[in-house]
């Protein structure tokens, strides 16, 4: 398959490393703001990303995406902290910071997440309190 990088050049370090461990044929950058298709937009507020079954994923950089992409994704992904009464499932910068890295799924049956703290354990940079349960809706993993 294909990867899309939000950030840094497509043949950089980091996007090498990411296309050889998920043995992705190449890697590309997301579209300029205002380009992409149908199935990827990006604006300087972030990229919404629709799959073929009609679930969408967005990405909100800035505190004004997140209304419109909380009340319209299946999944909102953002690297500040989101609002609590987000309709859709929530990656957030607290999720992150206490998690670690977030691998993600669209499968048949929702939205499959597995993270460092999942895999490997909790680490000391990872937060000092207990981790709190994810805000999932029925349905996802």
């Amino acid at each position: 398959g294909e990867m899309t990088l939000l950030y840094g050049r497509p043949t950089g370090f980091v996007a090498e490393q990411w296309q050889s461990h998920w043995l992705a044929r190449r890697a590309r950058a997301a579209p300029l703001p205002g380009a992409g298709n149908d199935a990827l937009r990006c604006d300087r507020l972030g990229c919404i990303v629709k799959f073929d079954e009609g679930r969408t994923v967005a990405v909100s950089l800035d505190r004004q995406a997140l209304s419109e992409d909380c009340r319209t994704a299946a999944l909102v992904i953002a690297p500040l902290f989101a609002v609590k009464n987000c309709a859709a499932m929530v990656v957030d910068r607290n999720d992150l910071r206490r998690r670690g890295a977030h691998a993600l799924w669209l499968t048949d049956a929702g939205i499959r997440i597995e993270t460092v703290a999942d895999s490997v354990g909790r680490r000391p940079w990872m937060g000092l309190a207990e981790q709190p349960a994810m805000r999932r809706p029925a349905g996802v993993q």
